[in-house]
């Protein structure tokens, strides 16, 4: 697709391993263990949007508002009212997430979301089927509003599966992973692109730090 739009992840050295970045209006699952940076690389992604002067969301199913912020504060990053935070339970993703994010999507012209994470969403449905009908609405939903957007989920520990409800790899455009690798007595941390549709990219494991005011930085 030589025509489409790349959208910048923030990720220093990381766009060019598949493109020049993800495809505009494109829903990706960035996956890994607890621990990886998930919530980190997720945030950077949305500040590399706020630089590009794009609106953007961070929906929280897990954490509150205030939490988010002293935490990215402790990591040199203070986020300020460019960057929208919200709350949502599992039971309000169920019911009531169309309408609140159309009314959002519009009124601020929002390009970037990250939702963080998608785990407990998918373990509250009660089979696959529903697992799969839910995501598919919600993919098509932020496709159909052209909305870039990355879904977390965590990857529990040595079951070598890509998301914890095994089903939102199938529905995303792609996948990043995070994960730690162990090698030589020690753990290093290693992002991984093991799925990007209508994008040649690199499959090697590239080693990443995670550093104060920086973030996520790819390399050794």
């Amino acid at each position: 697709m030589p025509d489409a739009k790349r959208v910048k992840t923030g990720i220093k050295g990381l766009d060019k391993l598949m493109e020049g970045g993800l495809l505009e209006g494109s829903v990706y699952l960035l996956s890994g263990n607890a621990g990886a940076g998930k919530t980190i690389f997720s945030m950077q992604f949305l500040k590399e949007g706020v630089a590009n002067k794009e609106s953007v969301l961070y929906i929280s199913t897990e954490e509150k508002e205030d939490s988010i912020r002293k935490g990215f504060k402790i990591l040199g990053w203070d986020l300020g009212k460019s960057i929208e935070i919200i709350g949502l339970s599992p039971d309000e993703l169920e019911d009531e997430w169309e309408s609140l994010l159309s009314n959002k999507i519009e009124r601020n012209k929002i390009k970037r979301i990250v939702l963080d994470s998608i785990s407990l969403s998918t373990l509250y449905y009660k089979d696959d089927y529903s697992v799969r009908k839910y995501l598919y609405k919600f993919v098509s939903f932020l496709k159909d509003k052209k909305i870039t957007c990355l879904l977390t989920s965590e990857v529990p520990e040595k079951q070598g599966v890509l998301s914890r409800g095994g089903i939102e790899e199938f529905v995303c455009d792609g996948v990043i992973l995070l994960q730690f690798l162990g090698t030589g007595g020690k753990y290093e941390r290693g992002l991984t692109i093991r799925k990007m549709r209508w994008t040649s990219h690199t499959l090697d494991i590239h080693p990443y730090r995670i550093e104060k005011n920086k973030g996520i930085v790819l390399g050794g």
